[in-house]
């Protein structure tokens, strides 16, 4: 997910900072589904300590690329050598009847998938103890929120939904894994711009 450079510094601490940082508290609930998550504050909790404490700081600016909203995480080493991934898109805002509120849902929920998946964090148990070896693997399957952002986007553009699914390669949103996000996501907006297109002509 990083971009490839000759960063010795930053990679040093890096995995050192990886060494000691530990799960996020699910901490909050999702009201459509009833499930607990941790959320952006408690993803910072669980690395931004440890990784000052390694000289390097977190910051996740909000970047416009092609027609896309996106959060980009970089991390920034006292030297100056940095660390970025490519960006979550922010998906769901536009058609919302309140356009900002819903962007700045998006944002937040785009700079917790994004520094979670760049720094390694995984929820921890309710009690606070961290993930072990001995934990099963993490699951590749979107989050149930990004199922329900795709969902709301499909419906926003009038999308054939089994079609879409099945174009994705999947019978229900849940389904769609991490790989697959990113394509979804781009065809509900391209869908999305042509009806603003069609609108303005």
């Amino acid at each position: 997910m990083t971009t490839p450079t000759k960063n010795k510094n930053i990679n040093e601490a890096f995995v050192a900072a990886q060494k000691l940082i530990g799960g996020a508290r699910k901490s909050s609930t999702n009201p459509h589904f009833k499930s607990k998550y941790a959320d952006l504050s408690e993803c910072f909790n669980a690395c931004s300590d440890i990784l000052n404490e390694h000289d390097i700081h977190i910051s996740q600016p909000t970047m416009k690329e092609d027609d896309l909203f996106i959060v980009r995480t970089i991390l920034t080493h006292v030297s100056g050598e940095t660390m970025q991934d490519f960006g979550v898109p922010i998906v769901g805002w536009q058609g919302a009847k309140n356009p900002a509120q819903a962007f700045g849902s998006g944002q937040t929920y785009a700079r917790r998938y994004s520094l979670t998946s760049m720094v390694g964090i995984c929820p921890a148990d309710d009690d606070g103890q961290s993930l072990t070896q001995d934990a099963p693997p993490k699951s590749d399957k979107i989050s149930a929120e990004q199922a329900v952002q795709l969902n709301d986007l499909a419906t926003e553009v009038g999308a054939d939904k089994a079609k879409y699914l099945a174009y994705i390669g999947v019978t229900s949103f849940e389904e769609i894994n991490l790989k697959q996000f990113n394509v979804a996501v781009s065809v509900l907006e391209k869908k999305r711009k042509k009806l603003s297109d069609k609108k303005g002509t």
